[in-house]
C-alpha cells in the first residue's frame, strides 16, 4: 500500500501551510483514479468496448497526474483540476449518454448527476483553505452553476427531460429538493473550514507567545548562573565581606530554586500546550473526515429513492417516496448542524459530560441504520447492570452506530447474525460495554497494527471507507476512555469500550462571565443559573440565549434560576422572556423551572405573566426558597427526553 500512494508524498515546492490540504487532494486523486479505472475495467468485462470509455480512461489518467502537477507544476491548479474533473465530467457524461442513441434513456439519467453534483463542494472544502478564494469560488461556483442549470443546458442540446417525452409531476419537485440540500451542504462546509482555520491561527499563536516565554525564562536563568559563579568568585577574593556574602548566597540559592520552579512550571504548561495543539490538529481532521463519513448515508438513500420512482406508478406510492425523500433532506441537514455545534462548542466538548441512558441511544443507532437492521438479526441487548455512563451524547451515539453497523456489514453468509450486548462496572465505577458478534472475524496476528488506524480495511468485498474503527477509537480517547478487540478469523468479533468515570459532574460550568454562571448537574440533569450582580438588559438577553442553546444540547426538563442577586429587570425585558425565550425552551423540552428570589415585590407580575405563560405551553414554574427545596421539587423530572422531543 505505501509504494502505491508513494507519488502522492510532497515535494519541496509546496508551501508548509497547505501541505495537508496538498497532501489529502494526492491521495485522493490516487483513489478516484484507482475507481476510475476500476470501473472501466468491469464496464469493458461486463458490456464490451462503450463509446464513453475513452474518456473514462482520460478521466482515470488525470487523476493519476494530480500528484505530478502539485508537485511540481502547481499545488492550486492541480487540486482545482481535481475538484473540477468530477463537476465537469459528470455534466458531460450525462450529457453524452442522452445523445448516444445506443444508450437506454430512462428517468434515472436525470437523477444521478444531480446527486455527484450535489455532493461536490466536500471534495474543495477539504483541500482547499478559505484563503484560496480563486479556486474554491472556481469550483464551489462550476457545481452550483451546472445544478442550477442542469435543465437548460439539457434542453439545450435537446436533451431535456420534458423533450424525452417523460411527465412525470414529482420531477420539478425533486430539483427543489436537491438545490435545497446542496445550499444545506455548501453552507455548512463553508462554516466548518472558517472555524476551523481560525482554530487553527488561534492555537499557532498561544504556541508561539509560550515558547518566546520559554525562551525569557531560560535566559534569566542562564543570567542568573552567571551572576550566581560571579557572587562565588568575589565570596574568594573578599574574606573580610565572607559574613555578607554568604548571606547573600543563601538567599540567591533560595531565589535560583524559586526560579527553577517556575521554568519546571512552565516547561509543564508548554508540554501541556504541545500536547493540546496536536489533540486540537487531530480533532479538525477528524471533523472534515467526519462530514464525508456520516453524509453518505442521507446522500446514498436519496439516489436510492430516486431510482425507486421510476418503477413507481401508483400516485399514492409517489406521494410516500417524496416524503422520504424530504426525510432523508432533512436528516441531512440534522447531520451538518450537530457537525456545527460540536465545533462551536469545542471548548467545552471534552469536560462537559451528560448522563447518558445506554439503552436509548443504543436504540438511536439502530433507527438510525433503518432497514439494514433486519428481523431475523439476533440482537441480544442488556444494559441492566450498568444502565447509565457520564459521556458526550453525540460521541456515544456515533461508536453504537459504527459498531453495530460494522457487525451488520461484515456478517457470515454462511449463519444467522447474533449480536450480544451487555454493559457492567469494572473498578472504581468504570463502565465496560461489551459488544460480540459471530460474524467474519478480522485476522489480528496480522491486522493488528492497523486495526484503528485511518483507511484502513480488512474485507474487500463489502464496501466502505476504513473510517469507522478510527471514528470509534478517537471518540473513546477523548472520553477519556479506550477500546480493545478479540477476534478469531470466521468466528466473530468482540469489542470492549471502558468509559472512564469523570470526577465533579455535579458542577460543570458551561458559561460566565461576571454576572452570571450557568452550570449542568448531570447527577440530576438539572441546569442551574446563579446570577452574581444586578444585570443590564444586554447582559440577560445574552444570558437567555446562552441557556437556550445549552437547552438544545443537553436537553433537561428542568430549570433552577436563582435571582436572589440579579436586581430589577425592566418590563420589556421580562415581556421579551415570556413571549420568545420561554416558548423555545418548551419546545426543547422544559417542564418544570424552579425560582429563588422569586418572592420579591418587584418580580410578582413578572412572575404572574411568566407562571401564565408557561402554563399555557405545558411548563410549571414554582417560586422556591432553598435550593434544596428547590433541587427535591425537581428530582421527579430529572430524566432525559431526547425520545420525546422531536428536533
Amino acid at each position: 500500500m505505501a509504494g502505491i500512494f508513494s507519488s502522492a508524498n510532497l515535494a519541496g515546492k509546496v508551501p508548509l501551510e497547505y501541505e495537508r490540504q496538498v497532501l489529502i487532494a494526492n491521495i485522493m486523486a490516487i483513489i478516484l483514479g484507482f475507481i476510475v479505472m476500476g470501473t472501466l475495467s468491469v464496464s469493458y468485462y461486463m458490456f464490451g468496448w462503450l463509446s464513453a470509455l475513452p474518456y473514462l480512461m482520460l478521466v482515470g489518467l488525470l487523476c493519476f497526474s494530480i500528484p505530478t502537477i502539485t508537485n511540481r507544476i502547481s499545488h492550486k491548479a492541480g487540486r482545482t483540476l481535481l475538484c473540477l474533473i468530477p463537476i465537469w465530467f459528470t455534466i458531460f457524461l450525462t450529457l453524452y449518454s442522452k445523445l448516444d442513441s445506443k444508450t437506454p434513456l430512462t428517468y434515472i439519467l436525470y437523477f444521478d448527476s444531480r446527486f455527484v453534483l450535489m455532493v461536490a463542494p466536500i471534495l474543495p472544502g477539504i483541500i482547499f483553505r478559505l484563503e484560496e478564494r480563486v479556486p474554491l469560488l472556481l469550483c464551489l461556483g462550476s457545481a452550483a452553476l451546472f445544478l442550477s442549470f442542469y435543465d437548460p443546458i439539457h434542453e439545450l442540446f435537446g436533451v431535456g427531460y420534458y423533450q424525452q417525452g417523460f411527465s412525470e409531476a414529482s420531477y420539478s419537485y425533486l430539483n427543489y429538493v436537491v438545490c435545497f440540500a446542496f445550499t444545506i451542504l455548501l453552507f455548512g462546509i463553508l462554516m466548518l473550514r472558517s472555524i476551523m482555520e481560525r482554530s487553527e491561527r488561534d492555537l499557532k499563536a498561544q504556541y508561539t507567545q509560550l515558547q518566546e516565554k520559554q525562551k525569557k525564562i531560560e535566559t534569566q536563568h542562564e543570567e542568573l548562573l552567571h551572576h550566581q559563579e560571579e557572587m562565588a568568585t568575589s565570596a574568594e577574593k573578599l574574606e573580610d565581606a565572607n559574613q555578607l556574602i554568604s548571606s547573600q548566597r543563601e538567599e540567591l540559592k533560595k531565589y535560583n530554586a524559586a526560579l527553577e520552579a517556575l521554568v519546571e512550571q512552565k516547561s509543564f504548561e508548554l508540554l501541556c500546550a504541545n500536547e493540546e495543539l496536536i489533540k486540537s490538529n487531530n480533532e479538525l481532521l477528524q471533523f472534515s473526515y467526519t462530514v464525508s463519513h456520516n453524509l453518505r448515508g442521507p446522500v446514498a438513500r436519496l439516489l436510492g429513492l430516486t431510482r425507486l420512482m421510476k418503477v413507481v406508478e401508483g400516485m399514492d406510492e409517489k406521494k410516500k417516496m417524496e416524503e422520504l425523500v424530504l426525510r432523508s433532506s432533512e436528516e441531512l441537514d440534522e447531520i451538518l448542524k450537530d457537525l456545527s455545534l460540536i465545533i462551536d462548542m469545542r471548548n467545552d466538548i471534552h469536560r462537559v459530560r451528560e448522563k447518558i441512558a445506554l439503552q436509548e441511544e443504543w436504540n438511536k443507532a439502530v433507527s438510525l441504520l433503518g432497514d439494514n437492521v433486519k428481523s431475523v438479526y439476533q440482537l441480544s441487548v442488556d444494559f441492566s447492570a450498568a444502565p447509565y455512563i457520564y459521556g458526550i451524547r453525540s460521541m456515544v451515539q456515533s461508536i453504537f452506530y459504527n459498531l453495530l453497523g460494522n457487525a451488520i456489514k461484515y456478517q457470515s453468509p454462511e449463519r444467522k447474525l447474533k449480536i450480544q450486548v451487555a454493559s457492567f462496572v469494572y473498578g472504581d465505577n468504570d463502565t465496560v460495554i461489551e459488544i460480540r458478534d459471530n460474524g467474519l472475524g478480522i485476522d489480528l496476528y496480522r491486522q493488528k497494527n492497523n486495526l484503528f488506524k485511518l483507511y484502513k480495511r480488512f474485507h474487500a468485498h463489502v464496501s466502505g471507507k476504513g473510517l469507522g474503527l478510527y471514528l470509534v477509537k478517537t471518540q473513546l480517547e477523548t472520553m477519556g476512555g479506550y477500546i480493545t478487540v478479540d477476534s478469531e478469523v470466521d468466528r466473530g468479533t468482540t469489542f470492549r469500550l471502558l468509559f472512564k468515570h469523570p470526577g465533579d459532574v455535579a458542577r460543570q460550568v458551561m458559561y460566565e462571565t461576571d454576572a452570571i454562571q450557568l452550570y449542568y448537574d448531570a447527577n440530576l440533569n438539572i441546569i442551574i443559573i446563579e446570577w452574581k450582580r444586578e444585570v443590564t438588559s444586554e447582559e440577560y438577553r445574552e444570558t437567555a440565549h446562552a441557556f437556550l442553546s445549552t437547552l438544545k444540547t443537553y436537553q433537561t426538563r428542568s430549570w433552577i434560576a436563582d435571582l436572589r442577586k440579579q436586581g430589577n429587570v425592566s418590563r420589556e425585558d421580562q415581556l421579551w422572556f415570556s413571549l420568545h425565550i420561554i416558548p423555545e425552551l418548551v419546545k426543547y423540552g422544559l417542564r418544570k423551572v424552579a425560582v429563588l428570589g422569586g418572592e420579591a415585590h418587584d418580580r410578582s407580575i413578572y412572575f404572574k405573566d411568566d407562571s401564565a405563560s408557561t402554563i399555557h405551553f405545558g411548563c410549571e414554574i414554582r417560586v422556591c426558597e432553598s435550593l434544596n427545596e428547590a433541587i427535591a421539587w425537581l428530582e421527579g423530572s430529572n430524566i432525559n427526553i431526547g425520545e420525546e422531543v422531536k428536533m
